[in-house]
């Protein structure tokens, strides 16, 4: 957990008293909506920094709360300045999502042989999605067949298609899913950016916190470069 609060697509934060108290005013209109943000203030559980929509106050983050199946996975969009955010954190890695699975050793295995290719070690892949959720709060997510949804930061192109590889070639009991974030902030689906490498599309879709567009290799490298230099 950071005292600096980094809002980035899927980075966690968690609300300062007076930003509880703005998500139980925005859950009013609804008993499942106040029960579950009852339960996150009373847990205290952190909510995801969503993609801003475009035409927000700027001084509005944008935030997500995927509940867990108990609720029926509803999904639920909150605003609250950043002066209502105490700090922020990250998903959890993937040893430790994987802890309490039968594939838990493989999972290991990979996130070494992801930190390895990165050159920057284990932070560098953390687990969003259902099995990130389920870790974070001890509430069931997971249906069979849920995708493990991966976030891996890449230093560049020729990191990315290293991951890519790897990734390709893992045979876990579940589908990995997911997408590596360039330094610049951009976000791209692996299993798009592997279409992209063996040349079956020519651009990608990237995300970013402020938006989405589309993408080619020419793109990312440039950007992936500048933010390394500085």
């Amino acid at each position: 957990m950071s005292a600096v609060l980094q809002l980035e697509r899927n980075s966690l934060v968690w609300p300062t008293p007076a930003g509880w108290d703005a998500l139980r005013t925005q859950a009013l209109q609804d008993a499942t909506t106040q029960a579950i943000v009852g339960h996150w203030h009373g847990e205290r559980l952190p909510l995801v920094v969503s993609r801003q929509p475009p035409g927000r106050a700027r001084d509005l983050i944008a935030l997500g709360l995927p509940a867990p199946l108990q609720w029926n996975r509803r999904r639920l969009a909150f605003a609250l300045p950043a002066a209502q955010l105490a700090y922020s954190g990250r998903f959890p890695r993937l040893a430790e999502a994987a802890a309490h699975h039968r594939w838990r050793r493989a999972a290991l295995a990979l996130e070494h042989a992801l930190g390895e290719a990165l050159g920057h070690g284990t932070g560098a892949v953390q687990v969003y999605g259902s099995y990130g959720w389920q870790c974070l709060t001890g509430l069931r997510y997971l249906r069979e067949g849920s995708d493990l949804d991966l976030r891996i930061a890449v230093p560049d192109v020729a990191a990315a298609a290293a991951v890519v590889d790897l990734l390709a070639a893992q045979r876990l009991p579940c589908r990995i899913d997911g997408e590596l974030v360039f330094p610049d902030g951009q976000a791209v689906a692996w299993r798009e950016m592997a279409q992209l490498f063996e040349g079956e599309v020519c651009q990608v879709l990237s995300k970013r916190l402020d938006g989405i567009a589309l993408v080619g290799l020419a793109d990312l490298q440039p950007c992936a470069a500048t933010a390394v230099a500085a």
